[in-house]
C-alpha cells in the first residue's frame, strides 16, 4: 500500500530547516518516518496537496511524527471504513502536555491529526483527505508514572507530576518546543519498540533484574534494558540505564546516563551527566558537562553545566562557561 507524503512548507526556526531534519532519538524525525513505515510494509510517494489519490492509500502531513504503534493502530481501527477519515488521539496526558501549539482540531473526544486512510475506489485530494470530516479514534493505553519536579520553577505545591510512558506517539511538529518534548518521548518510544521487537532477549532481561525489593528489581532493570551500538567504548565505572546508544559511541569513566538516546559517533568525556536527553549524531560533551531534558543537533558541541531543557543547534559550540537565559529580540 501506498502512503502519500504531503509538503507542508513549514520551517522550524530558529534551526531554519523542516521538521523532517530536526532531530529525533537517533535520527531524525525523516529517519524515524522512514523507519515505521519500512515495518508496516508501506511505499511513500511525495504529493502536492492539490494532487489527487485514489485508494487505498494513507495520506500524511510531512510534519507529523507517528511511531509504529499509532500507526498500526490507525490501520486497524479504519478497517473496513467507507469514508476518508482521519486519526483522532484520544484524551489523554499525553495530549494534556503536548498539544499546545500544534495547530490540529480537537473535538469532545480527542484531538484529530493530518493522518488520513482513503479507501479503494474513493478519489480524493491531499488537502482534502487532511481535512476529512471524519475520524476514527485509535486504540490507546499510557500509564502514568509519578515524576518529581521543582515546585518553584513549576508553579505548584506539589512535589510530583504524572508522565505518560507510551509508545502510541502522535505528534505535529510545528515549533521548536515540539523538537524539545519529542524528545523527552523518544527514548521510552525506543526502548519500547527495541523491547518488543526482541521478546526472548526481553524475557531473559527481566529475569536477570529479579530482586527482592522493589527499589533494588527496578534498578536492576534500568540496567538490563540499555541497548548498545557497534564498537561502543563505555568505561566500567560509568553509570548507564535505561538508554539507547548509537554505534562508534565512547562514554568515559564516572559518567552518568540516564533514560537517554546518544547518537551515533557522540563522545561523553568522565564525568558527564546526561539525564532524559537525545542526542544527535556525533555530539561532544566534555568533562563535567552536564545536560537536563535536553536535546542537540547533529555534530554539536554540548560542555555547558546543568543545561536544562534547551534545544542546541547543529555545529554549536557551548563552553562550560555558557548559560541559558530567556531572551526577547526584537
Amino acid at each position: 500500500m501506498r502512503v502519500h507524503l504531503v509538503n507542508c512548507g513549514g520551517i522550524l526556526e530558529p534551526f531554519g530547516v523542516s521538521a523532517a531534519h530536526c532531530p529525533l532519538g537517533d535520527g531524525t524525525f525523516a529517519d524515524a518516518r522512514e523507519r515505521t513505515f519500512r515495518r508496516l510494509g508501506l511505499v511513500v510517494d511525495p504529493v502536492a496537496g492539490r494532487a489527487e489519490i485514489t485508494g487505498p492509500a494513507l495520506v500524511v502531513a510531512d510534519d507529523l511524527w507517528l511511531t509504529t504503534r499509532a500507526l498500526r493502530a490507525f490501520l486497524a481501527a479504519v478497517k473496513g471504513a467507507t469514508e476518508v477519515t482521519r486519526l483522532r488521539l484520544p484524551q489523554s496526558r499525553q495530549l494534556e502536555l503536548f498539544l499546545p501549539l500544534q495547530d490540529v482540531d480537537v473535538d469532545e473526544v480527542g484531538a484529530i491529526f493530518p493522518c488520513a486512510w482513503v479507501p479503494a475506489g474513493t478519489t480524493t485530494t491531499a488537502a482534502a483527505a487532511l481535512s476529512a470530516p471524519h475520524a476514527r479514534t485509535i486504540a490507546y493505553r499510557e500509564r502514568l508514572l509519578s515524576t518529581p519536579v521543582p515546585r518553584a520553577l513549576f508553579g505548584t505545591t506539589e512535589a510530583t507530576t504524572a508522565w505518560p510512558l507510551t509508545s502510541t506517539v502522535v505528534m505535529r511538529v510545528r515549533h521548536w518546543v515540539h523538537v524539545l518534548r519529542a524528545s523527552h518521548l523518544a527514548p521510552q518510544v525506543w526502548l519500547l519498540d527495541r523491547a518488543v521487537a526482541s521478546p526472548l532477549r526481553s524475557s531473559l532481561r527481566v529475569l536477570s533484574g529479579l530482586r527482592f525489593g522493589e527499589a533494588a528489581r527496578v534498578d536492576a532493570w534500568k540496567r538490563a534494558f540499555v541497548f548498545r551500538g557497534a564498537r561502543t567504548r563505555i568505561h566500567p565505572s560509568a553509570v548507564v540505564e535505561g538508554s539507547i546508544i548509537g554505534d562508534d559511541v565512547v562514554i568515559g569513566p564516572q559518567a552518568v546516563v540516564l533514560q537517554s538516546v546518544i547518537g551515533a559517533g557522540s563522545r561523553l568525556e568522565q564525568r558527564t551527566h546526561v539525564n532524559q536527553c537525545t542526542l544527535g549524531p556525533r555530539t561532544f560533551m566534555s568533562l563535567n558537562s552536564s545536560l537536563q531534558a535536553c536535546v542537540t543537533f547533529a555534530d554539536a558541541d554540548a560542555c555547558a553545566n546543568n543545561l536544562q531543557a534547551c534545544v542546541i543547534g547543529a555545529g554549536a559550540g557551548l563552553t562550560s562557561f555558557a548559560r541559558a537565559l530567556d531572551t526577547v529580540l526584537d
